[in-house]
C-alpha cells in the first residue's frame, strides 16, 4: 500500500493511521481450492473445516511526497488468519475469519501534522464472517455459480494496522469449475466502506492443473483491485492495483492440505504490497473425499468402481445393479453398441462379426444348417462329406446302443436304470436333466422360463430375483407365490452376514399419480421387509424405499415396458 502525501494539505485527504489496514489480503473460506480465489464449493452438510494461513507481506504500508519516499510505518509484516467453515444442506456454506498481526517492522511516519507511529507486538484484526450459497452446479462440473456475502467488524486496535476501525461487507459473486486435470476460478465483487478510506472493486482469477491422482494442484492466480474513491476520499494513491501469485497445495494424509503460494505486487494502490508470501495448512475431509472418490472410479465415468458393473468402460447409470455403468448394449449380448456389429440382434461375443447371431443350427449338434448333412436330426464329424449327420446304431453317439438308449437323440450315460439308460446327467441334483436345465451347476425349481435356475443369486451390489414379487393390483398384500422367492432372500441374507444393509426398493409404472404411486411403492418394500423380518433376517439390517415411477427401466408408453417397471429390487447399500 502506498499513500501519496499532498503538497498542500487541502489538495487530498490523507487517511488517518486508525483507518489504515495494511493487509488486504482476503483468505478464501476454509475448503476452497486456491490460496487467493475462492471457488463455489459448499458441499458436504455439516462437515467441519479449518485453516491457518500466514501471510507475509513486505513494503505493505509506504508513504510518500512527490514521488519520495517518506517513511514506511510498517516496512514488514507477519499475518496468521484462523478460518473455520461449515455447510448446511449441501447449500449454504458459514464460515468465520479471525487475522492476527504476528510480528512487524516498520518507523514512526509524519506528514502534514499527521502521526503514522510504529507498532509492534501482536494485534488481533478485524473478524470477519462470511456465508456462500451454492446457485448452481456440483463439484466435478464444468459450470459452478455461487453468491456470498462478508462482513467486518472493527475488532482490531487503533493504529494497529491490521484493521479498518469500522464495519464493511463485500458482496461477491463466484464462479468455479473442472474440465478434465483443469480447475479453474473466478470472484467479483465490491468492498463497500463508509469510513476515510475508499470502497474498491475486486477481481480475482485463477487456474489450475491437478496432478498425482489429485494430490498436487499447480496453477497461477490474478487479483486486480480498483479503488472508487471520490475526491472527498482521494488518497492521493494509485486508483489501481494488481497482484500476480503462482500457487501449489497438496493433499497430506488425515484430511489435511498444504498450500504455499507467492508473488509481487504488479502496481502501487492501496492494498498492494511489494511482494506477498502465503502458507496455508487447511482440514478438509471433502476434498479428500472427493479424491478417494475419483480414484475409485477408473474409467471416469462418475459411478464408483465399488458398485460400477463395468468398472473398466465408461458407461452410464442404470436401475439394474448388472448393468449400472456399463456402456449402452441395447440387444444385451454382452457386446457393447459401439463393438457391436448387429446391435438390435442379440448375437455372439466372438466371430467374424462379434454381436451378430450365427447361421441357424436346427439340430443343436453344432454343425451350422449350410454345412449340415442332416440339417434336422444330430450327428456327428464323418469327414466324407456327411458332417452332421447320425452314425448308425448310435445317432447321440454316446456309446449306448440305440435299442437300449432311453434318450437316443441325446447324449448320455450308461445306466443300470433303462429308463435313464443313455440320458444326460442331473449334475445339480436338481431332478432336471442337465439337457433341460438351464443352469445345471446350480439347483433351483422348474418353475419359470429358466428351468433349473435358482430363484435368487447374489450378484456384485444386488440379490438379483429372476420372478418378480407378486402384488394385488393397487395393494400392498405380497401374493403367495412370491413367498418361495422372499424366502430364499432369506437365505441369502443368512448365508452372507457381510451384508450390513440391504436396501428393498420398491417401483411402480406411471399409471395414476406419482404420490400415490410413490406411497404404494413405499407401502409394498415396507410389506417386503416385514416378510423377511418374520422370516429371521435382522430388521437393521434392512431398510425399505418407494421410488414409485420415478427410476424406470422399460418403456411405459407400452404394457411390457411397463410390466418391466413394476418391480421391487434389493441393492446392497453397506457391507462389514
Amino acid at each position: 500500500m502506498t499513500i501519496a502525501a499532498p503538497a498542500h494539505a487541502q489538495d487530498v485527504f490523507t487517511p488517518d493511521a486508525a483507518t489504515v489496514d495494511a493487509d488486504r489480503y482476503l483468505a478464501p473460506l476454509p475448503g476452497d481450492d486456491f490460496m487467493v480465489t475462492a471457488g463455489a464449493g459448499v458441499g458436504g452438510h455439516l462437515i467441519p473445516r479449518g485453516s491457518a494461513t500466514y501471510d507475509v507481506v513486505h513494503r505493505p504500508f509506504t508513504v510518500t511526497r512527490g514521488g519520495e519516499v517518506v517513511g514506511r510505518p510498517v516496512g514488514s509484516l507477519l499475518m496468521l488468519h484462523l478460518g473455520f467453515s461449515a455447510a448446511i444442506w449441501d447449500r449454504l456454506l458459514v464460515a468465520v475469519n479471525a487475522p492476527v498481526g504476528l510480528w512487524r517492522t516498520g518507523e514512526t511516519t509524519v506528514v502534514d501534522g499527521r502521526v503514522y507511529p510504529r507498532r509492534s507486538g501482536a494485534h488481533f484484526g478485524d473478524l470477519r464472517f462470511s456465508m456462500r450459497g451454492r446457485v448452481y452446479g456440483e463439484r466435478g462440473d464444468a459450470f459452478r455459480l455461487a453468491l456470498g456475502q462478508h462482513l467486518w467488524f472493527p475488532t482490531a486496535g487503533a493504529d494497529s494496522y491490521v484493521g479498518d476501525n469500522q464495519v464493511y461487507a463485500k458482496p461477491e459473486i463466484v464462479v468455479d469449475g473442472e474440465i478434465d486435470m483443469i480447475r479453474y476460478a473466478v470472484q467479483t465483487g465490491v468492498v463497500v466502506r463508509g469510513g476515510e478510506l475508499p470502497s474498491s472493486y475486486a477481481l480475482r482469477v485463477a487456474g489450475g492443473v491437478r496432478l498425482l491422482d489429485d494430490a498436487l494442484m499447480l496453477g497461477p492466480e490474478v487479483l486486480l483491485r480498483v479503488d472508487l474513491a471520490d475526491e472527498a476520499v482521494d488518497t492521493g494513491a494509485a486508483r489501481v492495483g494488481a497482484e500476480l501469485y503462482a500457487s501449489a497445495s497438496y493433499r497430506l494424509p488425515w484430511s489435511l492440505v498444504a498450500g504455499v503460494a507467492a508473488g509481487p505486487g504488479l502496481a502501487g494502490g492501496i492494498g498492494t504490497p511489494g511482494v506477498r508470501g502465503l502458507f496455508r495448512l487447511s482440514y478438509d475431509p471433502e476434498r479428500h473425499a472427493t479424491a478417494t472418490r475419483r480414484t475409485d472410479d477408473r474409467d471416469g465415468d462418475r459411478i464408483p468402481d465399488r458398485g460400477d458393473a463395468c468398472p473398466d468402460a465408461a458407461g452410464l447409470p442404470s436401475a439394474e445393479p448388472t448393468r449400472h455403468g456399463c456402456p449402452s448394449d441395447r440387444d444385451r449380448d454382452g457386446v457393447f453398441d459401439a463393438e457391436d456389429a448387429c446391435p438390435d440382434v442379440r448375437g455372439e461375443l466372438t466371430g467374424m462379426r462379434p454381436g451378430c447371431p450365427p447361421p441357424p443350427d436346427t439340430d443343436g449338434d453344432g454343425f451350422v444348417d449350410p454345412e449340415d448333412g442332416c440339417p434336422k436330426v444330430p450327428g456327428i464329424q464323418a469327414g466324407d462329406g456327411g458332417d452332421g449327420c447320425p452314425p448308425k446304431g448310435d445317432r447321440d453317439q454316446d456309446l449306448v446302443p440305440d435299442e437300449v438308449d432311453a434318450c437316443p437323440a441325446r447324449p448320455g450315460r450308461a445306466s443300470e436304470d433303462a429308463e435313464e439308460n443313455g440320458c444326460p446327467p442331473d449334475t445339480d441334483g436338481d431332478g432336471l436333466r442337465d439337457d433341460v436345465d438351464e443352469c445345471d451347476e446350480s439347483p433351483g425349481p422348474d418353475e419359470s422360463d429358466t428351468p433349473g435356475c435358482p430363484r435368487v443369486t447374489l450378484l456384485g451390489t444386488a440379490i438379483v430375483i429372476r420372478q418378480e414379487i407378486a402384488f394385488a393390483p393397487g395393494r400392498t398384500e405380497i401374493d403367495p407365490v412370491s413367498y418361495p422367492t422372499l424366502d430364499d432372500v432369506a437365505v441369502v441374507m443368512a448365508d452372507h452376514p457381510e451384508i450390513d444393509l440391504l436396501e428393498i426398493q420398491g417401483h411402480t409404472d406411471d399409471v395414476g399419480s406419482p404420490d400415490g404411486n410413490r406411497r404404494l411403492s413405499r407401502k409394498r418394500a415396507s410389506e417386503v421387509r416385514r416378510y423377511l423380518v418374520k422370516k429371521g433376517v435382522a430388521q437393521r439390517r434392512l431398510i425399505a424405499k418407494g421410488y414409485g415411477p420415478d427410476v424406470p427401466i422399460g418403456d411405459n408408453d407400452t404394457e411390457a415396458g411397463r410390466a418391466m417397471n413394476r418391480r421391487v429390487q434389493f441393492v446392497i447399500r453397506r457391507r462389514k
